[in-house]
């Protein structure tokens, strides 16, 4: 079985950035719980809006730690 292309960037966000479950939990206000099933193989995958909006909020971390 093949994960879902969206799964498969949110893992390689959390990679990328070091964060954890948790971290994306807070980030997006949503549950542990629920970040560990986006990252499933047998659960629904993380919304597109949900997606975007963590992509911007890591990014913006990524400037403010520059800045």
């Amino acid at each position: 079985m093949t994960l879902d292309p969206k799964t498969l960037r949110l893992r390689a966000l959390m990679t990328q950035h070091g964060v954890s479950i948790g971290d994306v939990a807070a980030l997006l206000s949503r549950s542990k719980k629920t970040v560990r099933m986006w990252r499933s193989r047998n659960e629904p995958s993380i919304p597109d809006a949900q997606l975007e909006l963590l992509e911007l909020k890591l990014s913006q971390r990524l400037v403010e730690k520059v800045a």
